[in-house]
């Protein structure tokens, strides 16, 4: 009787803790953060939300960068890469600090002296340590926990409230509220693979081992998308936000020029950046990439080593090569070629699936382009491809 009044007390107590359990608020989850910085907040993505990394939190680098803020917070930024150099250098004018990423160091370029921190990157985005460099280049930062995730928050002194006026205004308003649940409804639909519907069909995903082809499990696979204005550019950018996907974007001389807001979101979702220049002689390739890597430094102060030539020779892109560019060269051939969503789709599937080594997929960034997108992602990580970015280094 004993051990039954026992038992009985342990399930009731197991109840109550389950129940207790089940009633803890969201701002017990402190994994998802809420960046602003000054009175702005920044886009909520799973390829710029911060994290902690051995207790120390870290954001991604264009809280820093007011073409992504709209904030003037004093400082610049650019990013160098290249086979031998893959850097970020923040400066003010008080200031410079170098993040070697390849070696794991951080250097005032000032003084030469070598501070104790470093730049992590994932997925294609760099993140920087909150406190360390808030401190150098003499700015304020704070975590504060909310009902709706932790608020990280940036200032320079020139915001209109402290964090809890802040905190209670954007709570007042629902935009704390507003802001975090679309991020877990985009985290949601980023879990699932939902397989576009089609008039006539709905053909399934097929699992890998449905499939038929050869085994793909951990096979780089790069994605490439030819900016040229095709009208399916931000539907696009949406899908790889809720897939996770970073893919490279190839942007021609007039994508920069005084139409830089896309290009921004680009850079602010960790995607890469490369040019795309005609390649009809050599004279007009080097003509055009120069003026795309001023454009695209000017715009953004971004450096870009990596380039699609169109229509180039094979002697052309060599010498481009030998003069230090990085030259893409897609292995699948995902442009328009007339056939509908499943069609093109499916040419795509069946041409990454015939090769052996590593895919390079091309697409242009055409509402099509964007549907085609859509089907093929499910099915490409169903197969276990390893969807990365394409940096210089692995091209």
């Amino acid at each position: 009787m004993k051990q039954l009044r026992r038992a009985a007390a342990c399930l009731l107590a197991a109840v109550l803790l389950t129940g207790l359990i089940a009633q803890v608020p969201a701002s017990a989850d402190e994994t998802i953060f809420q960046m602003a910085v000054n009175d702005r907040f920044l886009e909520m993505t799973a390829g710029t939300m911060p994290f902690r990394s051995e207790g120390v939190p870290y954001i991604p680098y264009i809280m820093f960068d007011r073409n992504v803020t709209g904030v003037r917070l004093g400082l610049s930024t650019f990013i160098t890469q290249t086979d031998s150099e893959y850097s970020l250098t923040i400066y003010s004018v008080g200031g410079t600090l170098r993040f070697d990423l390849l070696r794991g160091t951080c250097m005032d370029q000032n003084t030469g002296e070598s501070m104790n921190m470093r730049a992590i990157s994932r997925n294609g985005m760099i993140f920087l340590p909150l406190g360390s460099v808030c401190r150098y280049f003499g700015l304020s930062s704070d975590l504060t926990p909310t009902s709706y995730g932790t608020l990280l928050r940036v200032v320079n002194g020139q915001q209109t409230y402290d964090t809890n006026k802040f905190i209670e205004v954007a709570t007042a308003t629902g935009r704390l509220q507003e802001r975090y649940n679309e991020y877990l409804r985009g985290q949601s639909a980023a879990t699932q693979t939902p397989v576009p519907s089609s008039p006539t069909s709905s053909a399934p995903v097929p699992s890998p081992s449905e499939s038929g082809g050869p085994d793909k499990q951990g096979v780089p696979l790069y994605l490439a998308i030819q900016c040229t204005d095709g009208g399916g550019l931000e539907a696009i950018l949406d899908l790889l936000d809720r897939s996770g996907c970073r893919a490279l974007f190839l942007l021609p001389p007039e994508a920069l020029d005084g139409r830089d807001a896309p290009v921004r979101r680009i850079v602010g979702s960790g995607h890469g950046v490369g040019l795309l220049a005609p390649g009809g002689s050599l004279e007009e390739a080097q003509s055009a990439v120069r003026e795309s890597a001023r454009l695209l430094e000017r715009t953004l102060r971004l450096r870009t080593h990596t380039v699609l030539l169109q229509g180039a020779s094979r002697q052309v892109r060599e010498a481009l090569s030998q003069a230090g560019w990085t030259c893409w060269t897609g292995n699948v051939d995902g442009l328009p070629d007339g056939r509908g969503q499943t069609g093109r789709g499916s040419a795509i599937l069946e041409a990454a699936q015939s090769r052996r080594g590593s895919v390079r997929i091309t697409l242009d960034d055409s509402a099509a382009s964007s549907g085609v997108l859509s089907y093929i992602l499910p099915r490409l990580r169903a197969e276990g491809y390893d969807i990365r970015l394409a940096v210089e280094s692995e091209l």
